[in-house]
């Protein structure tokens, strides 16, 4: 049974993401089914996944946005710098590889169940991959579908969530503004 929002309305339950453009267009569909379904518009659930999806991320690939103290110090003393005079590190902290995100994002379409679970997820997701019975009870209402270039999307996304600017992401704007 689907899940009823308070307007009476079916919560957001599962996402159909399709990579790619045109001739490039992946055959695999990532279809995901969010645990909790408490997302009450389609944008909604996008940025909760997204969310979910850039702390993952973070923490498979060891990214830390958190400056030593050291870099603190330099920058506090020389706010134009854009390195630290002690440690040679970059002063805006870690910078997060919005391609990289993306092809990992992209890359779930086809990974395996192994490293789906093991490898690319935790075990406490809210999102997780729709394969099962849960899968037939998808609907229009209950769904987003984005049939095209959602690797884009995400990338302006989680840029927005990040704090970076989104002026190079502007395909991915025009398909968010286009959701509910």
């Amino acid at each position: 049974m689907t899940k009823k929002g308070q307007s009476g309305k079916p919560n957001i339950e599962y996402l159909v993401l399709k990579f790619g453009y045109v001739e490039s267009l992946h055959i695999s569909v990532l279809v995901l089914r969010n645990k909790s379904s408490q997302a009450k518009t389609k944008l909604d659930a996008l940025k909760d996944f997204v969310a979910e999806t850039v702390e993952i991320f973070k923490l498979r690939y060891e990214y830390n946005d958190e400056l030593s103290d050291c870099c603190i110090e330099t920058k506090e003393q020389h706010p134009m710098f854009k390195f630290c005079g002690k440690c040679g590190s970059f002063l805006q902290g870690n910078m997060l590889d919005m391609v990289h995100l993306g092809d990992f994002v992209a890359g779930m379409a086809t990974a395996t169940q192994d490293n789906w679970g093991a490898d690319a997820y935790g075990y406490k997701e809210k999102w997780v991959y729709a394969y099962d019975e849960e899968f037939f009870k998808m609907t229009k209402h209950n769904t987003l579908v984005i049939d095209e270039q959602a690797t884009e999307a995400i990338m302006f996304l989680a840029a927005d969530l990040i704090g970076y600017s989104t002026e190079n992401y502007k395909i991915g704007e025009d398909i968010v503004n286009k959701i509910d």
